[in-house]
């Protein structure tokens, strides 16, 4: 097949207009708490679903939290952006048409990936920001890909059940590129901080930024949330894990399996931020 470019995509998918303002508000400074929950309380599903997460077990908060203003003042402005991000591309991006494409399977398995990233964030002194960010998104391409080339992506996944390969070795083989790519390419359109761009580009390939720890560390939580079998990625096989990438990091196996139960908790209370917000 001829290789697809990514050059070629006459457009792609962009969030809800008042959320990417809320977005370029928020990196300008030009919006206190005061006025983000202006802007975001139209929405009501964005709304519910930033306040379930606010109010899970994973901020650990002494009190209910019943606003987005409380929100802002409790967890700070940029917890708040990184819930509105993940909650509008969620929303954004549950559909990518008739391929067989499972979304919400990918998103399970990204906010166990944002979990991990997380915990390990906490232990390494890196952003738990980002760490969330990157994990959530980093396999967002995915979505793109099956939106823009449904066929296409049909015969990726096609080549991956009887081939028995990883998920970017079909896409490489099918597409001519990949996941990686396709999703660095529409986090640099979202003005995603430049780290969480690299970390969703390179998350396969860590050795390739030796200097960014992001990219590491995104790496190895995606792969010890496959281990882990932290939200829902079938029966497929688990990539190799870059064993430089967990020594750059100042991590070792044991000191990862001490992890493995704030892992699964941390997952455990982010899973609001997938509930619907009629549920």
């Amino acid at each position: 097949m001829t290789p697809i470019n990514l050059d070629d995509l006459a457009e792609l998918p962009t969030l809800q207009p008042s959320v990417m303002k809320i977005l370029r508000d928020i990196d300008k400074g030009e919006i206190d708490a005061a006025g983000l929950a202006e802007s975001v309380q139209s929405d009501i599903g964005l709304t519910a679903r930033i306040l379930r997460v606010a109010n899970s077990s994973f901020y650990g908060l002494s009190s209910q939290v019943g606003s987005i203003k409380e929100a802002c003042v409790l967890l700070g402005m940029h917890t708040v952006r990184n819930l509105i991000v993940s909650s509008a591309v969620v929303d954004r991006f549950t559909s990518p048409g008739d391929t067989g494409f499972d979304c919400m399977s990918l998103w399970r398995h990204g906010l166990g990936t944002a979990a991990v990233g997380v915990v390990l964030a906490k232990r390494t002194g890196m952003n738990e920001g980002c760490a969330f960010t990157g994990g959530l998104l980093h396999d967002l391409g995915r979505v793109v890909l099956a939106i823009h080339f449904p066929k296409r992506f049909a015969a990726v996944l096609r080549y991956r059940d009887e081939h028995g390969c990883l998920m970017y070795e079909a896409e490489q083989a099918v597409l001519g590129t990949d996941h990686c790519a396709a999703g660095e390419r529409l986090a640099k359109k979202w003005n995603f901080p430049d780290a969480v761009c690299k970390a969703i580009g390179g998350h396969h390939r860590p050795g390739a930024e030796p200097k960014d720890g992001l990219v590491r560390l995104v790496h190895v939580a995606d792969i010890v949330c496959r281990g882990l079998g932290l939200g829902d990625e079938g029966s497929q096989p688990i990539p190799p894990v870059d064993a430089g990438a967990v020594e750059r990091l100042g991590l070792d196996w044991n000191r990862l399996g001490g992890l493995l139960g704030e892992m699964e908790a941390t997952y455990r209370s982010l899973s609001p931020l997938l509930e619907s917000a009629d549920s």
